[in-house]
């Protein structure tokens, strides 16, 4: 028997009459599940395409007119002749029925361009969305980072032609910078800013003083510095692009008259990595106030060493840095620059909105046991240091939570972001938001989790045992599907033969609504 996932199905019906719609409706219900919904299953899996899975975009049935008292057996063929020309014709078209047969066949090679498009339109609906089409089945569903591996390795210019026609957020220049090799980057950057992995890694270097006082990590830096980038470059209209613009060229041009505008820049940079990472506790106007980047100078800031920069540059990159030590970045300019980052956290804010599940979209998961833990997470996360008073610490500290749920699963897993949308919405995070770095997780946080799955283990005193490895090994990896509704999330979990031990739960799990929820997710298991 083979898998068939339907996004939306329509009905479209006339009637003479109101009186006879309403009972029309009901007998409509009636039919749908007792007649059409089974000869469906039974027609998809005959025309199964040799075990190959298909893709139909829309599909239009015209069952034409008939009588309500109509036999059902009538009604089911039917409906079996109209679905089947339908399905032939379809198959005809994609060289997968011969004509001269009405037997499915194999996959014809010249198919092949065909399932490249495919491929190559989950990873731009990724690239927007953070989450896969609804029509990938789990099954089927390939780790992104090989995707993109798979169809850029050898031919970037197809990525490349997609950024020109579509600008990007900065969600999805995250995303870009994390599966980006940096000679792919480099070959994106080479017709607009002629920057490469050398021109750009003293940037990195000053940055990384630039930023130490803050919770980046070091190695996060460079993940910041190319997300900036690939913004300016191929980012949507807004007021930052043209100032990152012009930094990115004065420091290619390494020219000594254009030391002082670079060492502004930097500043400008460092300001606006602060921001877009939301790692800084204070606001960037406190921050520039307090003379934050001045502190970090004095801190110890030094001109680049030998072998840190290209050989002919270094004297250029010492004028910068001396300019940097002057301090000649002032707070109003700073001002300046807040007031439009304000305004560009706002628009993000807006697309990221926009492109969350619409009504009875459908999304299927593999992690849905989860929300096994969600009643315990308000006093596990302040536990972390990560929420205070029912709300997250910073943006980077939910970015952890999310990760830190799927920690639960076991260390030894591979994931993406495109398996944590329930992470997201248990930690109050938009479907459509980038995560960014996988962050690290420390060991006392891998204590505490191991502590919070023995301490629900023993609570629940149906599965006689106090193993935390147990409950998750045996709950937490089930599959499930996630769809909108009016009011939030509905979730459908796989059931198994001992799930009878959920009826002996000791907290709830029907309805989940944290304080730094947006959503209810409304849980059927």
């Amino acid at each position: 028997m083979s898998s068939h996932l339907i996004h939306t199905q329509l009905f479209e019906a006339s009637f003479q009459s109101k009186e006879s719609a309403l009972a029309g409706q009901k007998l409509l219900q009636e039919r749908y599940q007792k007649v059409l919904l089974p000869i469906m299953e039974q027609v998809f899996d005959e025309y199964d395409p040799s075990g190959r899975s298909l893709r139909i975009d829309k599909l239009e049935l015209d069952l034409g007119r008939f009588s309500a008292d109509l036999p059902e057996d009538l009604m089911r063929d039917r409906f079996r002749d109209v679905l089947e020309d339908q399905l032939k014709k379809i198959y005809l078209e994609q060289g997968i029925l011969s004509p001269a047969t009405t037997n499915p066949i194999g996959i014809k090679d010249n198919l092949t361009s065909t399932a490249k498009h495919s491929d190559w339109e989950k990873i731009s609906y990724y690239l927007v969305y953070g989450r896969m089409p609804w029509w990938v089945l789990s099954k089927e569903k390939e780790p992104i980072q090989s995707l993109f591996n798979r169809l850029t390795v050898s031919n970037v210019s197809v990525l490349r032609s997609w950024l020109k026609e579509n600008p990007i957020s900065l969600a999805t220049a995250k995303r870009l910078s994390l599966l980006l090799s940096q000679k792919q980057l480099d070959y994106l950057l080479k017709d607009s800013l002629q920057l490469s992995f050398k021109d750009t890694q003293p940037v990195t270097n000053l940055l990384q003083v630039l930023l130490s006082k803050t919770s980046l990590e070091k190695s996060s830096i460079r993940f910041w510095l190319n997300t900036s980038l690939l913004f300016c470059v191929f980012g949507k209209d807004n007021e930052l692009s043209p100032i990152l613009v012009a930094g990115f060229k004065s420091i290619k041009s390494a020219d000594g008259n254009k030391a002082l505008d670079t060492s502004q820049f930097l500043f400008f940079l460092s300001f606006f990595i602060i921001k877009i990472s939301e790692q800084a506790s204070e606001s960037p106007m406190k921050i520039a106030s307090s003379d934050f980047i001045q502190q970090q100078l004095k801190s110890g800031i030094v001109p680049p060493r030998k072998g840190k920069t290209v050989g002919s540059t270094n004297n250029f990159w010492k004028k910068v840095v001396e300019n940097m030590k002057e301090g000649t970045t002032t707070i109003a300019e700073l001002s300046t620059l807040s007031k439009e980052l304000i305004h560009l956290q706002r628009k993000e804010k807006r697309a990221i909105e926009s492109k969350s599940p619409v009504l009875d979209e459908l999304e299927v998961i593999n992690n849905a046991g989860l929300v096994l833990v969600a009643a315990f997470l308000p006093r596990f996360f302040e536990n972390l240091r990560l929420v205070k008073a029912g709300k997250f610490i910073s943006e980077q500290a939910q970015i952890k939570a999310v990760f830190i749920l799927q920690e639960m699963l076991g260390s030894e897993q591979d994931y993406d972001e495109t398996d944590l949308l329930l992470n997201k919405l248990l930690c109050g995070i938009a479907p459509a938001s980038a995560l960014g770095c996988t962050p690290k997780i420390l060991a006392s946080e891998q204590k505490e989790i191991a502590l919070l799955l023995e301490s629900m283990a023993s609570q629940w005193t149906a599965l006689k045992s106090n193993s935390g490895k147990m409950l998750s090994e045996g709950f937490f990896r089930r599959e499930g599907s996630l769809r909108k509704v009016q009011k939030g999330y509905q979730l459908q979990v796989q059931r198994l033969p001992f799930d009878m031990l959920l009826d002996r739960l000791p907290w709830t799990i029907g309805m989940i609504k944290l304080p730094w929820m947006e959503d209810l997710i409304y849980v059927e298991w």
